[in-house]
């Protein structure tokens, strides 16, 4: 799939009322999965997913690190990729198509 991410980080600082936004920025990815069926009932279904997301652009990440470490300006690339993996769960209901079709 072409999706649509947005990566938000707030900090508060200790002694702080409010948070502060230290990344705010949106971009375009990928969303690659497998649908592997489990089976299920007439009215049921169930399938894991595994899916591997690869984000289009890097996250400028230098305003987090001066939030975490005013001082220190050796902290490395202040750009992050952020590539997602994980496994979903999905359940759908209704009448299930027969498996000898």
């Amino acid at each position: 799939t072409l999706d649509w991410t947005t990566t938000l980080i707030r900090t508060r600082r200790t002694g702080d009322a409010n948070s502060t936004t230290v990344a705010n920025q949106s971009g375009l990815s990928n969303h690659f999965y497998l649908n592997c069926y489990l089976g299920g009932t007439e009215m049921i279904g169930a399938s894991l997913r595994p899916f591997v997301q690869i984000p289009w652009t890097r996250v400028d990440m230098s305003a987090l690190g001066n939030a975490l470490a005013p001082n220190n300006t050796g902290l490395g690339s202040p750009h992050d990729n952020f590539f997602n993996f994980g496994i979903g769960l999905i359940f759908f209901n209704g009448k299930q198509p027969s498996a000898n079709q």
